[in-house]
Order: structure tokens, then sequence, then C-alpha cells
């Protein structure tokens, strides 16, 4: 798509003599060794490291000044001519030029580069004592490494350049919707004409009224053709495809062409893997355009031009991000080396690619410092880098710059830097549930203090391998997570895997949605893709690139327009209607400003409602909605949005349903808080006459009175009652409940997302540790993983110091917290294991039983919790 005529492919008939061999091998540019990106399994080298030698005989080279561009060499080279060393370059990713001097042109001149890779590059030596090695994760690397740790290689393109003193260099084009700026290094005496049909031409600036913006709709492209002349006569031709088009940043919010804008997109292509296959690309692109994806981040590996191509022509808005990948090791910030060949890498690649107009946004790295660093104070000094760096990128370009991709320790440094807070929330990966999301709200409401566009860029990386099974690499903590958290065992069918997988997106996409309103700051949402969307992601065979059952989530859950049904109590007693909101958002520029639309809410093919609603672009619109649902009529409930008979948005609700429960009598419950179903000559408030044999202590009840009258419940139990302990809050009654030394606490969220930390731990599923159990009758593993009122399960747990032999563990979760939790770093909020939810424990000739599970809270409304409570109260 780009041609310069001073610009000649130079890719073919080099040697190149890899590390330890012998012999060399004819090989085309780009070429690497050991450059494999992100891979399902464990992947180690199988190429040996070190030094190889690519070498060239130069032949036919045209009159006049030369050089040499190179895109890209991994990861230091050395430049021979003749034997004689004319250049060096550090940097995996930086192009650069070299000078082509004394040349003999007698077809003779050799070119040899000698190229080290990543992985054989020297440390930076070790100095006193600094800020940054406080880190225990601190390394002495020279460069941003990337994701392809290895690598090493010519992997980017060679261009022999005609030299000439007259010629355009550093050619930059700004456009807006109906204007394109130009502007260019000119020699003196050169005259530079822009020719463009239709266009009036004012100096070096093109106005077209008639222009069709480029859009991810319609991406409308047009061809620059730029003469360079002196004395009558064409020296130099520069053809590119340009667009007009305007991205910027108004009121905490995204505007293109004018109009507000909310991202949504997958974040990262495979380009790592496959980066210049041009049929590939193409395939790939067509595949994630289709779904509806909009924007994609190019996640810690600079693109090649071929991905970037394919982007400005299908109308992929793109994030460029530079490689510093800071999650996989703390960057030495405190070298003055490391700072000047990153920021001289950052520089040269905006130079280079800022021509394509689907780059909307930079970004300067990946998760540059993560807790054992926010902890050590090191943000504020980070974000004076960032702030330099971001200053430095915006002399070459305008466009809106994330300092760092997730900010990691915003919230610690009372400044912003940067255009853009890009942020990772991690739903269905870490530690977070829907329930945190709760303290989300407050971090993107607009304020005096959050003015920059909030974007997710990373969240829901349940990944299934090529079969459709979560997979889990030995070394891979977060995925062990997945599975441990999300499923509590490891051996699914890969359609229970991919279910659970659609189900996260599907639920942490709704929950982000609620947040598109118009005080908020929240711009835009790009969960991962390329490991999760596709079977074998990177064959470029026709079996290659095939979607899983996650993209038809992404496509109802991510599309222009969004409907949603919001409902928190999925599970239905039979014969009740479900009471929903209907919720319904307008982000599709493509439809009018003031859409009218009818919805129609179906079971199976039952229509439980029509009705039209009126919204306005980039507005949303809720509405509360009784639906008389019918068992017969099966579990899914479909929700579409129709306009002038075409469907714009659709989207679906599973529900459950559960005949209704009679309560028995014959025991007796303590519950101050009122919130048990339970007939009135059930209740008690007197522990002096327990005439029963089954004692319910109901939710939050341990104050004075049951501390008092512990010796006495304690005797009840022990003469062969059951004493039934609901959920409680941790307070002094609860430390260690009526001296059985079991106690109640409350832990929190490791110290990872910003809205997360220091805040309570949620749980939403349960594992079902003991089927046999009476309180489990009727119900199973499938009913405790999707609960309801505010997807929650429990926020407190039980902590027993020794568990007796005889102790019957029902329901416990699992925490997904190791040791060696996300990164190497000890932290006081990381519990380990599993966390129990409900304990029976032998006393005398009766038992203690302990529910933190919210069996009480939940009993009047939600058919599972009432099971459960039903079964603790039946003989």
């Amino acid at each position: 798509m780009y041609k310069d005529s001073t610009l000649i492919p130079f890719n073919d008939h080099w040697s190149f003599k890899a590390p330890g061999a012998q012999k060399e091998e004819n090989v085309t540019l780009p070429h690497a060794w050991n450059d494999v990106g992100w891979q399902y399994e464990e992947w180690q080298p199988d190429k040996k490291p070190g030094t190889g030698i690519y070498t060239k005989q130069l032949q036919n080279l045209p009159a006049g000044d030369l050089a040499l561009k190179f895109e890209g060499v991994s990861a230091y080279a050395k430049i021979f001519l003749n034997g004689k060393i004319i250049a060096e370059n550090l940097g995996a990713y930086k192009p650069f030029v070299v000078p082509l001097e004394e040349l003999k042109r007698d077809g003779h001149d050799i070119l040899k580069i000698e190229v080290t890779d990543k992985a054989s590059l020297p440390l930076l030596q070790a100095r006193e004592q600094t800020e940054f090695q406080k880190s225990p994760r601190y390394k002495l690397w020279q460069i941003p490494l990337g994701s392809s740790p290895f690598a090493g290689g010519i992997w980017r393109n060679v261009m022999l350049v005609q030299n000439a003193n007259c010629r355009i260099d550093d050619l930059q084009i700004e456009s807006s919707v109906d204007e394109l700026n130009i502007s260019a290094k000119i020699p003196a005496g050169c005259k530079l004409i822009p020719e463009m049909a239709n266009a009036r031409i004012s100096g070096l600036r093109i106005h077209k009224p008639d222009a069709v913006a480029w859009s991810p709709a319609h991406p409308e492209l047009y061809m620059l053709k730029l003469h360079l002349k002196k004395n009558g006569k064409t020296i130099q031709t520069i053809e590119m495809e340009t667009a007009f088009m305007e991205f910027t940043i108004r009121n905490s919010e995204f505007y293109l062409n004018g109009k507000p804008y909310f991202l949504r997109g997958q974040n990262g292509f495979p380009h790592c893997n496959v980066p210049h296959d041009k049929e590939y690309i193409s395939r790939y692109v067509s595949a994630v355009k289709a779904q509806g994806v909009e924007i994609s981040r190019f996640h810690t590996e600079p693109p090649s031009h071929a991905w970037l191509d394919e982007c400005d022509r299908q109308g992929i808005m793109v994030i460029f991000e530079m490689a510093i990948h800071g999650s996989v090791g703390c960057y030495p910030f405190d070298r003055e080396e490391f700072l000047a060949n990153a920021e001289a890498e950052m520089i040269a690649l905006v130079r280079e690619y800022r021509r394509h107009p689907s780059i909307v946004m930079w970004s300067l790295g990946n998760e540059m410092i993560v807790s054992s660093e926010r902890d050590a104070g090191l943000a504020p000094i980070l974000f004076e880098i960032l702030d330099s760096w971001t200053h430095r990128l915006h002399e070459y370009d305008p466009r809106p710059v994330i300092p760092s991709s997730n900010g990691d320790g915003v919230d610690l440094v009372r400044r912003n830097v940067g255009d853009v807070d890009s942020v990772h929330q991690y739903g269905g990966w870490y530690v977070e549930t829907l329930r945190d999301l709760i303290n989300y709200e407050k971090i993107v409401r607009k304020n005096d203090t959050t003015f920059q566009p909030i974007i997710v860029t990373e969240s829901v990386a349940a990944y299934n391998n090529d079969e459709g099974l979560f997979f889990i690499r030995g070394t891979d903590i977060r995925q062990n997570k997945v599975v441990r958290q999300r499923m509590g065992k490891l051996d699914g069918t890969a359609e229970e895997d991919q279910a659970v997988q659609a189900f996260i997106l599907k639920e942490y996409a709704e929950t982000l949605w609620r947040l598109r309103r118009p005080d908020s700051a929240l711009a835009g949402y790009i969960p991962f893709g390329q490991y999760t969307w596709f079977a074998r992601p990177f064959d470029k065979g026709p079996e290659g690139i095939r979607p899983k059952v996650i993209w038809e989530t992404y496509r109802r859950v991510l599309g222009p327009c969004h409907i949603q049904l919001e409902c928190w109590n999925r599970h239905v007693f039979a014969g009740d209607e479900l009471p929903v909101t209907l919720r319904f958002y307008h982000e599709n520029v493509e439809l009018p400003e003031d859409l009218n639309m009818t919805v129609v809410i179906r079971q199976n093919r039952l229509i439980l409602l029509q009705k039209t609603f009126q919204v306005r672009y980039h507005h949303s619109f809720a509405e509360m909605v009784s639906l008389p649902v019918s068992e017969p009529n099966g579990s899914l409930l479909t929700a579409t949005a129709y306009y002038e008979g075409d469907i714009i948005a659709e989207n679906i609700l599973e529900i459950k349903f559960y005949p209704h429960q009679e309560i028995p009598g014959g025991f007796l419950c303590y519950d101050p808080a009122q919130l048990l179903p339970v007939p009135p000559p059930c209740r008690t408030d007197n522990f002096d006459n327990l005439n029963t044999k089954i004692l319910v202590l109901g939710p939050f009840s341990f104050d004075s009175k049951v501390e008092r009258n512990a010796k006495r419940l304690l005797e009840f139990a022990e003469s062969g009652g059951r004493l039934v302990i609901l959920e409680q809050n941790p307070n002094g009654y609860t430390e260690n409940l009526l001296g059985s030394g079991i106690g109640i606490i409350r832990k929190l969220q490791p110290y990872w997302s910003r809205w997360a930390k220091n805040y309570t731990r949620y749980t939403d599923r349960a594992d079902l540790t003991c089927s046999a159990h009476y309180s489990m009758k009727g119900v199973g593993s499938s009913d405790l993983e999707r609960w309801n009122i505010d997807t929650y399960l429990a926020s407190c747990y039980i902590s027993a110091e020794n568990l007796l032999p005889d102790d019957i563990v029902v329901l416990s979760v699992c925490d997904g917290l190791a040791d060696s939790e996300l990164m190497p770093v000890k932290h006081p909020d990381l519990e380990p294991d599993s966390s129990i939810l409900m304990l029976e424990r032998r006393h005398g000739c009766g038992s203690i039983l302990i529910c933190q599970a919210l069996v009480g809270s939940k009993s009047k409304c939600d058919p599972v919790a009432t099971v459960i409570f039903k079964n603790l109260v039946s003989l």
C-alpha cells in the first residue's frame, strides 16, 4: 500500500549462518530464529541462541548515494561492508538507516550483518543500590524485549535507499474529517506537488469538503501521490493510502469524526507469531471484522506494516503498543542506558508507523510495574518517566498516548500522565468476581481528577485449547486459577469449559455496559482475543482460525447496539413471574440519532413482551418488566431489538426452574434480623427451654445474648441436637464460635486491581465437596455455580485452626491463591488454597453445622438457598 520510488526491496538472496552452525543456508527476509511469541503450551527455544550472521553480495547497484533501511533487527546488529564495520544498532524493534559509503561497485561488495538475539544480550552492569532495585523482580535488561523474549534475526523488511540529496524525508500527515495537513523535510530548491482529484490545495493543506471519513463502518481510503520535482524533473514519487478522519478526546470520552464513540474490540492479534503472511493476515482480520470488532490492541509487540495495512483496509482501529512487557519483570527504569534505548526505539517506531490511519492510540507498554513495585513506592518515579516519554512522542505525532496499559499505581500518585487510562480487569482470571466491580463504578465516574477516558484492555482470559478444554501450563499460575476458581475441577468436558468461558465474558461485558453512562469516563471495553476466540489461531492453513463458542457470545454482548436482560434471580420458583430490568445501549453511528426500535422477548417461541422504545445515540434506557415465564417453555429467554425489520441487537438469558418449598415445622430459630422464611411458632428468643431437635442461629445473630448462653447451646448439641449457625459477620462474638475453635474471618482482595484492593473478597460459586450430605439433597454442583442477588455467594469464611478427623466440609471454594501468586512476591492479603463455606462438626451426640454461604440471607428469594435451608431444618 506504500510506495516510495527511492526505496527498493532488499529481502532476497541472503545467506545465513545460524548461531553455532558450520554451514550457511539461503534465506529470504524477514527471517528470524526462536521468534515464537505466545503459545498454548510451554515452549522452549528450539534453535541455539547466540549470534547469527547474514551476508549478501551487492550486485547491480543503482547509481548515487545509497543506504539501507532496516525496519527491525532483533536485537543487536553490527553491520560490516567489505570487512569494515559501518554501523551498530541496539533495539529489537527500532527502524534505522545505515549509509553505504565506500562501495567498490564492482559486483564484489560484501555486506555482512552480525545479529545477536535477545537471549544473548549482556545485561547492564550492576551498580550501587537504587530505588527500583527494591523490586524483587528487578532486571538489568538493556532494551524492551516484547512478547518473544528469545527472538533473533532480521525479522522485518530491509530496503535499499537511493539517498539523493534532494528527497522527501520524514513525511507526516495529520488528518481531520475533511482536511489533510502534510509536513515533510525537503531540501531547498525542491518543490512538493500534492495531487488529489477535486481537492483545493493551499500550501501543504488539502481540503476536500466531500470526503468520506474513515471509520470502522466505512474504511474509506484515498490514494495520495506526492511528486518531488527539481528543475521540472520528477526525482521522487511517494504513493500511500491515507484517510480523512479525526480521533480526539473531549470530556473524558473518545470522539470519532466529531461524534462520541464507545470503543468495543478485542485484545491482540497473533501478530508476533505470524507477522508477515498477507493471506493469513487478511483471513484473520476478516474473521475478526465479521464479528463486529472495531479496535484491537497489538499487545507488547509492535506489529508489521502488513497487519496495519489490513487494519487500514478493513476498518479496525489500532492501539499500537511498544515492547515494554513489564509483567514478566521490572525493567531498570533507574538506568539512563535503558531509558535512552527505550525512548529512541519508541520515537523510531512512531516515525515509521504513523502513516497508518488505523492507529488511533499509542501505548508505551504493558503493566510496567505491579504490586511489588507499587508497595515499594516506585509509582511516582515511574510516572515521571512516562510523562517524559508521552511528551516526546507528542513531538512526533498528536494521537493519544496510553502511558501504561494497566496504569498501575495511578491511584497512589496525585497526578495524571498520558492521555488515556488503560486498566486491566481480570474477571474470571485472577481474583475478581462481578461483585468487585461495584467498586469500579467509583473509579470511572467523571470528576475533576478523573478526566481521562478509561478503557479496559484486558479481561476474561480464560483460555481453551484447540479441543475446547481449559488448558493449564505447569508454571502458569493464572491458568490454574481460572480452572480452580471457576470450575473447581480439572476434568470438565469441552462443552462445559467453553460454556464457562462464554458465561464469564457475557457477565463481565454486561457489567461494564451498565457503566456506559453520561457521568462515566468508561470509554471502551477490549477483552482478550486471539487465544480465546479461535481454535488453531496461528495455523495458516484451511483448518486454522476456527471460531469457538465464545465468538457467538462476543457478537451478542459487544455489538454497536446492545440489549440485555438484567436479572439477579435466575433461579426461579415454578409458577412465579420473573422480574427483570431490560437495558438497551445505542452506540451505532449508522443508525438514526434518535432510534425507534421494537424489542421482543421470547421464551422459546412464546412472545413474553413486545414493545417499542426510543433511545438516543450514545445513550441508553432501562425499564423494569415482569415476564410471565413458564417452565414447559424451556430455560432460555431471548431478547431481540429490531429496526425497520432488521435485527440490530440480540441477547439471551438462561434461567432455571425449581418447585416451591414448604418449610417444615418442628425446629426453633433465633433470627433477630428477620431474614428467614420461618413460621411464627418456630421463632424463639429463649434458650432456656429448647424442646427441639434442631436450633437455627440465623444470619448475623451472634450477639451478647448468644454469648451469655454459649454453654446452654453447646449442651443442646452435646445431648443430640443439631445446632445450625448461618452466615455471620466477623465481630467480637465470632472469633471463636461458642468456644468451638471455629471462627469467622473476612478475607481481602490481593493488591492487583486498584478498585478491589483492601476490600472484601467475594465468592460467586462454590465447590460441593460432600454431595451426599443431607443439606445438599436435591442440590447439584451446577446449582452452586451461577448464584444470584448481586452474583455472590459469600463474603466471609470459616476459619478452623485444626480440622478434626470427623469434620465434614460440605462446601468450599478455591481461592486460587498460592505463595507464588501473580509474581513471586509475598503479600499479606494473599490467602493460600481454599476457603470453607460449610462445615459440620460432631459435638457429643449431636453436631454443630456452620454455613457461611448466604443461605439464610437468600432463603426468601432464591430457590437453591431455600432448598438448602429446608434440608438443614428437616429431620
